[in-house]
């Protein structure tokens, strides 16, 4: 008798711990590609290297530098991740409870239409599932084709919104706004330095960004830049670049062509993963710094900074005592580990009501809202009813016993 007790009582204290601890049933990876040559369509008009070939890579291409960054990348999500990706990749799973029934793909990869993103997802998704065992088809080939998906440039409203008609059109609209005009204001000097070396007519800081990120790549690649650029790069042409994203993201509308597709998706396959409806585990996203700048900023977790190469973002969906949360990690570069960004009010999880709710603004007219605290779990109260709840159920299956 006092045995049968002693066993019950075990058990009752491993399910309680078991159901109250957190665990991470999906994620949302969304990455910077690696090291890159100059892309020859947003040099500025009196660039040196308009004529320059870049061989052996071509101009706008992965150097094998950034090909080491990105593997390494993959190895990096794959250990952090193994125990919820499991040892094989399996491209059908099917389910002997259900027979032929088909089950989604346990990754779903994505890349822009650039070629540079498209290579560092192979890349990425090869160090990730190295094949073994019945799918190891080449004993000197640790490799597998792995399908992803990729939206024509002129369609994608996933990773490239910045380039649509309508989204630009937006954005020169906005900057003709007084708050925009005035958050500009301090920044005239710097632009009209720029016009006038660069050969650039722009007048917002938009076009000054690809002036940026032009510059750092030929400095990577060991190319002199002009004397001129030693007045404003790196700084404040860095500066220029910030302000560029805050206007980017500075209405409702264009932060609705920057990340809504992106947050409905992510919201979607989220609910599809906790309802069951998926068995994927891990969702891949290779875009771009503005990429990940602007995940950040949906969150309201940018600093002043600058993704490197092979930046990441990461969404994690967590599962505790049967409610959900979210986590944002971050790995600024490929010299840097991943840290978890504590939100706002400083809690570390967001309720999926809350994600949702935010989510959802972004399609609605009101004003933005705000994150929630009661809704966070540094609010210990929501989550008494459904604590209560699952040690209800454990004890009543108790007494039965």
């Amino acid at each position: 008798m006092l045995r049968t007790f002693l066993v019950k009582g075990f058990l009752l204290i491993f399910f309680v711990i078991q159901l109250s601890e957190p665990k991470v049933i999906l994620v949302h990876s969304i990455f910077r590609h690696g090291e890159r040559t100059t892309d020859t369509r947003f040099m500025y008009p009196n660039d040196p290297y308009r004529n320059k070939t870049f061989y052996p890579y071509g101009n706008g291409q992965l150097t094998n530098e950034g090909k080491i960054t990105m593997f390494t990348l993959g190895k990096d999500i794959r250990n952090r991740y193994s125990e919820l990706l499991g040892d094989t990749y399996l491209p059908n799973r099917y389910s002997e409870l259900l027979g032929d029934t088909y089950l989604p793909e346990i990754v779903d990869a994505w890349a822009s239409s650039l070629s540079r993103t498209q290579a560092a997802l192979q890349l990425v998704l090869t160090a990730m599932f190295p094949p073994s065992g019945l799918l190891l088809w080449n004993e000197d080939l640790k490799w597998q084709p792995i399908a992803y998906n990729c939206l024509p440039k002129e369609y994608d409203t996933l990773l490239l919104g910045l380039l649509l008609d309508n989204f630009i059109q937006s954005y020169n609209s906005y900057c003709k706004s007084n708050e925009a005009k005035n958050l500009m204001e301090r920044a005239q000097p710097v632009l009209a330095y720029i016009r006038k070396h660069s050969g650039l007519q722009a007048y917002t800081p938009r076009e000054f960004f690809f002036l940026y990120i032009t510059l750092i790549t030929e400095e990577h690649s060991g190319l002199k830049l002009p004397v001129w650029t030693k007045e404003v790069y790196p700084q404040p042409l860095a500066d220029l670049i910030h302000l560029n994203f805050q206007l980017e993201m500075g209405t409702k509308e264009l932060r609705r062509f920057l990340v809504g597709d992106m947050f409905k998706k992510i919201l979607t396959d989220t609910e599809n993963a906790i309802s069951g409806k998926s068995a994927t585990k891990i969702h891949l996203y290779s875009a771009h710094d503005v990429n990940v700048v602007y995940v950040l900023m949906f969150f309201d977790l940018m600093y002043k900074h600058a993704p490197g190469y092979g930046s990441t973002v990461v969404i994690e969906v967590h599962e505790e005592a049967g409610d959900h949360f979210i986590q944002v990690h971050y790995k600024e570069s490929k010299h840097t580990g991943f840290k978890i960004l504590p939100f706002p009010n400083e809690a570390t999880q967001l309720h999926l009501t809350n994600f949702r709710n935010m989510v959802n603004d972004l399609f609605e007219k009101d004003v933005d809202m705000k994150l929630e605290e009661n809704v966070m779990l540094s609010d210990a109260s929501s989550n008494f009813t459904v604590y209560m709840t699952y040690y209800q159920i454990i004890l009543i299956l108790f007494f039965l016993l």
